[in-house]
């Protein structure tokens, strides 16, 4: 795979270590991002939203009680409130020059990869 990806990695999270361990695995090229350690800003978000092609929700962990009140929000308040708490991006995040994918669960990883080259 000729792609650049970065990965937006939470270590302790199990399936963000599964897809590490998996693109290491097949020698695909991953910038790591501890996300958690310097918090995307608001123009990063939004950029990895545009990329996506959906809306800011695809990256709200909404799993974690944090993001309860987020369940009406629009886009803005989504990408404000993951910028002001990290823990609510949901990963792992994988970027290209021209995509963004959420990878849950790991084993989506295969047709992520496919996409990437089709694209």
């Amino acid at each position: 795979m000729s792609a650049h990806i970065r990965l937006y990695h939470n270590p302790r999270c199990g399936t963000s270590r599964t897809v590490l361990s998996q693109l290491e695995e097949q020698g695909i090229d991953v910038e790591i991002i501890l996300y958690l350690e310097q918090a995307l800003s608001a123009a990063k978000l939004q950029e990895l939203v545009v990329k996506s092609g959906k809306s800011a929700d695809y990256l709200l962990r909404s799993k974690e009680a944090a993001a309860a009140p987020l369940a009406q929000a629009d886009d803005a308040e989504i990408i404000a409130a993951i910028a002001a708490e990290p823990i609510l991006l949901n990963r792992p995040v994988l970027e290209t020059a021209k995509q963004v994918f959420v990878c849950r669960p790991a084993a989506a990883l295969a047709d992520i990869l496919a996409e990437i080259e089709e694209a």
